[in-house]
């Protein structure tokens, strides 16, 4: 997507992922579970994630990989990706409780 595309719109961040330095709950599910590597591919994963759940707040596997597809990630065998996406649903269930 080109900038000027995004004229208008609403753009979110992995650095809005944070309040006040304190990392947000996909952040912090990432972290627990390994969910990164070299880190190259962790900010997309996480934007990915964070949008997954907007839509699917309890993902399957399947669903999961579907999302976090188009993000390649060639430092990890993304077992430990999907490990902090169903972390990051239960953090965000708990949050929401």
């Amino acid at each position: 997507m080109f900038a000027f595309s995004a004229d208008g719109s609403s753009v979110e961040t992995v650095a809005g992922q944070s309040a006040a330095g304190v990392p947000g709950p996909v952040q912090r599910a990432f972290a627990e579970c390994g969910g990164f590597q070299c880190g190259y591919c962790t900010p997309g994963m996480i934007m990915l994630t964070t949008a997954l759940l907007r839509e699917h707040p309890e993902p399957d596997d399947t669903q999961v990989r579907e999302w976090i597809s188009s993000n390649i990630c060639r430092c990890t065998g993304y077992q430990m990706i999907i490990d902090s996406v169903h972390r990051a649903a239960a953090l965000l269930k708990e949050e929401s409780a």
